[in-house]
């Protein structure tokens, strides 16, 4: 089996205080429907995210004790709601690995929510 699909694209994060940021996000990552993740539209303008912000991500292991995470788009995608409980990313063996969500851990830092910086 070879690795996952490479390559990232511009996708829209939305906060919880509901603000949208643009991020590059690995397109196999898009693909996973349950993470939630929207493609920016064509000429699309989105601010970054603020100084010191981490996004809400989902931990998990695998069957083999292989530990990993996802970035979560929205908080209503399946995988932070609970409707889903799988998700895949790619090991340091180039495999696709299949993790069980275990933990989520919700948005820090930054000042999100504040308006953009002149």
């Amino acid at each position: 089996m070879t690795g996952m699909a490479r390559g990232k694209s511009a996708a829209i994060y939305a906060s919880d205080s509901a603000e949208e940021f643009g991020t590059q996000v690995d397109d196999d990552h898009i693909a996973e429907v349950s993470r939630g993740w929207t493609a920016m539209p064509p000429g699309a303008n989105r601010r970054r995210f603020p100084k010191g912000f981490k996004p809400r991500h989902v931990q998990g292991i695998d069957a083999t004790g292989f530990r990993g995470s996802a970035v979560i788009g929205p908080n209503a995608a399946a995988l932070w709601t609970g409707t889903d409980t799988t998700f895949t990313v790619e090991g340091s063996d180039m495999l696709p690995h299949v993790m069980t969500v275990t933990n989520k851990v919700g948005e820090t830092g930054g000042s999100v929510g504040a308006p953009p910086a002149p």
